[in-house]
């Protein structure tokens, strides 16, 4: 594999953005949302649709309700803190482990929730995904078989019940609007006005003479066993500068995500007060895990 490249093979429903699927569970990535303030729109009890955020510098594209969510960035926080809760716990329990406290290396978190849209990713990688030479080495070293020994397991499985550990596993409330933000999504992209999005780009690709692979949704063409192996080929190339100039041409994501965001507002808006505490209590948890990191030097 190429020094520094990382694979995601694009599904069929590349462009079918459901947000349950981006919603978070223990172990799911965290939302496209910025970290901070920076992107984040105040919630008001009614009024016109809250903007998407859209940040090509950083690859970020967030829609209103990320805001409610973990970013990235905060849930790798969460989860390198309870990584070191854990360890110090088993330890306190007398049992050496082998595993050492350390952060989360950050994976590259440039969103593709619409597929392929930034020119200088096309025109580097193609289609690959650009990966850090460290996380690409813990990722190998995650792939190596480690020997655990039981007792360790046992107290293990028991340090994950404590109150020091298990209060960094709650990163999701899973509230009634979880189901309301997929279900209008769902809507949204069942619909005309996102067809002919789709259709402006078809037509665009079509016109430069390429085709699209409706399974991928994709230019037709695109070698993904290439992919797969981390190669960028010239001609990958060429279909990704095509695929990015087209989404451009017919403002692709900015489209898109407004969509998205008009359907999100009135949810937001509906249950402002239990979003906003959704958020309190996400934030507490950062306080917490922050300063577990800080403490163990990390």
């Amino acid at each position: 594999m190429n020094d520094g490249l990382l694979v995601v093979r694009l599904s069929h429903r590349l462009l079918a953005v459901v947000l349950a699927g981006s919603m978070l569970s223990s172990c799911s990535g965290g939302s496209d949302a910025p970290d901070g303030d920076g992107g984040r729109t105040s919630v008001g009890d009614s009024g016109p649709a809250l903007p998407a955020y859209i940040d090509e510098e950083t690859g970020t594209v967030a829609l209103p309700a990320d805001q409610f969510r973990l970013s990235e960035a905060e849930l790798d926080d969460v989860v390198s803190a309870g990584n070191v809760a854990l360890i110090q716990c088993v330890e306190n329990a007398g049992i050496n482990t082998a595993e050492i406290p350390r952060r989360v290396i950050p994976d590259n978190d440039v969103s593709r929730m619409y597929g392929l849209w930034r020119m200088s990713d096309a025109q580097q990688f193609g289609y690959v995904i650009n990966e850090s030479p460290e996380k690409l080495a813990a990722l190998e070293r995650n792939a190596e078989e480690v020997q655990i020994s039981e007792a360790e397991m046992s107290e293990r499985r028991r340090c994950a019940g404590t109150p020091e550990v298990s209060r960094f596993h709650k990163v999701s409330a899973d509230g009634v609007w979880d189901g309301e933000f997929s279900s209008a999504s769902e809507k949204v992209q069942a619909g005309a006005e996102w067809a002919a999005v789709i259709s402006d780009w078809v037509g665009c690709l079509a016109r430069a003479g390429i085709q699209v692979d409706s399974e991928d949704l994709a230019p037709a063409g695109v070698d993904w066993e290439a992919v797969q192996r981390g190669e960028v080929t010239e001609n990958d190339v060429r279909l990704a500068v095509a695929d990015v100039t087209c989404k451009n041409e017919v403002s692709f994501i900015k489209r898109l995500t407004a969509m998205e965001a008009a359907a999100q507002s009135p949810i937001i808006a509906r249950h402002r007060d239990e979003l906003l505490a959704e958020r309190a209590r996400l934030d507490a948890m950062l306080v917490e895990a922050r300063a577990v990191l800080a403490a163990a030097g990390l």
